[in-house]
C-alpha cells in the first residue's frame, strides 16, 4: 500500500504483519496521502520504510485534513530518512486527536510518536522515538 495517494478518507482499515517501503515522499501504511483516516491500525510486526525526503508515518504519509482513533502497536516500526517522520502519519493539516502510539519509530529531522508535522489533541506515544532534530 504505502505508496497510494487517494483523494478522500481512509477508514475502519487495519494493517498487520506486513511490510511497506517506498523511496518516493509520502509514504504509509495504509495510504501515502489522503484526505483523512481515522479508526485504523497498524499491528503484528508491520514495518513502514521510507527513503524520500519527507512525509513517512505509520497509518499515512500525510492528511490533508486530520487523523482520528488511529492506533500503531507494539512491535511495529516507522522509519524515515528525510523530514515528518511520525508514528502514526508524518503530518496532518488539521492535527490528530485521539490516537495512540506503543511502537519505535526512527526518522530524520521532525520526528515524533504521533506527528512528525502537526497538532496533537488526546493522544499518547510511548516506545521509541529517535531522530537528528526536533524529535518528541
Amino acid at each position: 500500500m504505502g505508496a497510494v495517494t487517494c483523494h478522500g478518507a481512509v477508514a475502519d482499515c487495519v494493517v498487520a504483519t506486513s511490510t511497506i517501503s517506498g523511496s518516493g515522499n509520502y509514504v504509509g501504511g495504509l495510504a501515502g496521502k489522503c484526505t483523512s483516516a481515522s479508526r485504523c491500525s497498524l499491528k503484528g510486526n508491520s514495518s513502514v520504510k521510507g527513503t524520500g525526503k519527507q512525509y513517512v508515518g505509520g497509518i499515512a504519509g500525510y492528511c490533508t485534513q486530520g487523523v482520528a482513533d488511529c492506533f500503531v502497536s507494539v512491535g511495529c516500526y516507522v522509519s524515515g530518512s528525510g523530514e515528518y517522520t511520525g508514528g502514526i502519519a508524518g503530518g496532518a493539516y488539521t492535527g490528530a486527536s485521539r490516537c495512540g502510539f506503543e511502537a519505535s519509530v526512527d526518522g530524520g529531522d521532525h520526528v515524533g510518536g504521533i506527528l512528525g508535522k502537526g497538532s496533537c489533541d488526546r493522544c499518547y506515544a510511548k516506545g521509541y522515538i529517535s531522530g537528528k532534530e526536533h524529535v518528541g
